[in-house]
């Protein structure tokens, strides 16, 4: 796989979030949403010109700076699955436009890390690059934030389709919550199955906020994660418990 992006959204999704997952994460933004996609395939990228320390996340290349086109669309050519960070950047813009042109509607995702101000601006811009131009930012009706807000998936025909990652469609019930990679897992599910991977199951449990019970989304090894996190509070408990009565017994 290819991960396409402005230089620009590095920095953005360099950062340790605090809500993408069940537990805090030790792991950036960037490094979520590559591990969302793992299970197809290494996900390369170019590195950025000039970058002393590279940031973490894809496989990155190191290519000369009048070679890069070159590189690019040599990675395009050759990805099962092309990744757009949608962003502005005027070399950007040329990569866009050339995935377009070389690959099928189907292998290619616009990953959205950008909020409405910020996607939009993108889009006023690059939409007339796509056959069928590209969707509006769907209302705004929650107060989560995160890191990924959604993706752009393209029909055969081009037709595009917007998934926000943070509330359902307005003909489902309810809303949800859930980490970049469980996400990814739950709305992405046949993108997978069409490059042969067979994903464990999904699960969703019920997690309150904002005085309501909202499902929370969550991948097997997440759900393992968290199990295994409450059994081990659950024997530090314990433990404490049995002090307490020890100390107790002595002094008495």
């Amino acid at each position: 796989m290819v991960y396409l992006r402005p230089f620009v959204l590095d920095e953005r999704l360099a950062r340790r979030s605090h809500e993408d997952g069940v537990l805090p994460s030790t792991l950036t933004d960037e490094e979520h949403l590559v591990r969302a996609f793992q299970p197809i395939g290494t996900v390369g990228a170019i590195a950025r010109p000039g970058e002393a320390v590279p940031h973490l996340g894809p496989d990155l290349r190191d290519v000369p700076e009048d070679e890069w086109q070159a590189e690019t669309l040599n990675m395009v050519a050759h990805a099962r699955l092309v990744l757009l960070g949608a962003g502005v950047g005027a070399g950007f813009l040329w990569e866009v436009e050339n995935v377009i042109r070389l690959r099928q509607p189907e292998d290619l995702l616009l990953v959205v890390p950008l909020g409405a101000a910020g996607y939009e601006a993108f889009r006023d811009l690059a939409a007339p690059l796509f056959p069928r131009s590209l969707p509006p930012y769907p209302p705004d009706q929650s107060r989560r934030r995160p890191p990924i807000k959604g993706v752009v998936q393209f029909e055969p025909d081009w037709t595009p389709r917007f998934t926000r990652f943070d509330v359902w469609p307005s003909d489902a019930a309810g809303k949800t919550f859930g980490s970049t990679v469980a996400c990814c897992h739950y709305w992405l599910r046949p993108v997978y199955e069409h490059h042969g991977v067979r994903l464990r199951p999904v699960w969703r449990i019920p997690y309150p906020a904002f005085r309501k019970r909202r499902p929370y989304v969550i991948t097997a090894s997440q759900r393992r994660e968290l199990y295994g996190t409450v059994a081990l509070f659950s024997v530090v408990v314990a433990v404490m418990l049995v002090l307490v009565v020890l100390v107790s017994s002595g002094v008495h």
